[in-house]
């Protein structure tokens, strides 16, 4: 262990981290224990020579992390044209219509790689994807949009046209590119909806047969994400009546998935930390230096998982029920998936406290 390093083995929830489920005083399953994501991805990103030059873009950080976390499913479009092939680029037509051309022979790929898409996104249960990791700058697959050629009067762009169909399709699908990827931002938003949707996941399977039992475990699921939804500036979300009927606890899910969709806010996440905060029974010192933290990350003078890494300290400790179960707290496996929340020792017991 390097001296002022979290080691992920002290933390408190090591054994979910690895795979085994905690459990809740009462002996259920514990909805916070680590679920492996579904995740699509463009096949180049996983190692795999299909690109149009016979080479790959493996993206290391995705294949080496989150991979461990993830069942991966690829897809690769283009494949169907061979490899190598020509390079493809996005052209609108006379009639207005968005094109994939050769970029050597000029030749109309549209129908071809419609067709192949069609027949892989036919074949695959969507609903039961987590999210979608796509290559950029690719005329299927960016998800940024590229640079469309043409004779129009200004510079167009769009993204690529693999990437549009599954958006259009499953507009509730958490997706990001390798390059958002490395980006902590982006690669927090896109995990904290990805892991929220594995969960699901791991809910609707270990509903019973009892009604009762079935409400409470939605209405305890759905107060699991207060916090997240108040780092986006928005309202909880309660279960209705009812929630034994799975028609209606979709609906609930994507009503969350939906708000999950917008980005935390600085003042959303400074609500949600010194909300947070109440709910803590620490020492006095504990909680000065925990204030102290998120005024640094209010003025901009740190990250956030500063802050949120003293308070899953001090909440291992000192939290009480409501927090402890927020998935706030551990929106995905943090030591594993972002460095960044490493920056800090795990607090120190102090003498006077209670074991």
């Amino acid at each position: 262990m390097v001296p002022g390093r979290w080691c992920p083995e002290s933390h408190p929830a090591a054994g979910a981290l690895a795979g085994s489920p905690r459990r809740s005083a009462g002996g259920s399953v514990h909805l916070k224990s680590l679920a492996r994501l579904r995740l699509g991805v463009s096949t180049c990103l996983t190692g795999e020579a299909v690109r149009h030059d016979g080479e790959h873009r493996r993206e290391h950080w995705l294949m080496d992390r989150l991979a461990a976390f993830s069942e991966l499913a690829p897809f690769c479009p283009e494949l169907v044209l061979g490899v190598p092939r020509e390079a493809t680029s996005l052209m609108r037509d006379e009639s207005g219509v968005l094109r994939i051309l050769g970029q050597t022979t000029g030749k109309d790929h549209s129908a071809t790689l419609d067709e192949s898409s069609r027949a892989q996104l036919d074949g695959t249960d969507l609903e039961a994807l987590d999210g979608w990791v796509f290559k950029s700058n690719s005329a299927s697959c960016a998800l940024q949009p590229i640079e469309v050629s043409g004779d129009g009067p200004r510079p167009e762009r769009a993204p690529g046209r693999f990437s549009a169909a599954i958006q259009d399709r499953c507009s509730w699908l958490p997706v990001i590119d390798e390059k958002q990827l490395l980006e902590p931002a982006q690669r927090r938003h896109f995990l904290e909806q990805a892991f929220a949707r594995a969960h699901w996941r791991e809910l609707v399977a270990s509903l019973d047969d009892d009604e009762a039992d079935r409400d409470q475990a939605v209405s305890s699921w759905l107060q699991c994400f207060d916090l997240l939804l108040m780092a986006r500036e928005l309202k909880p979300i309660r279960a209705s009546a009812g929630c034994c009927d799975l028609a209606l606890l979709r609906s609930h899910a994507h009503l969350l998935f939906a708000s999950l969709k917008s980005p935390a806010t600085p003042a959303g996440q400074v609500a949600a930390l010194r909300e947070a905060g109440e709910h803590l029974e620490v020492i006095e010192d504990e909680r000065a230096a925990l204030a102290i933290l998120i005024s640094e990350y209010a003025a901009d003078r740190m990250d956030v998982e500063v802050p949120r890494q003293l308070l899953r300290g001090l909440c291992a400790r000192g939290g009480d029920r409501w927090l402890r179960a927020q998935r706030f707290m551990d929106p995905f496996p943090v030591a594993w998936l972002d460095p960044a929340a490493n920056s800090l020792p795990w607090p120190a017991r102090h003498p006077a406290e209670r074991p």
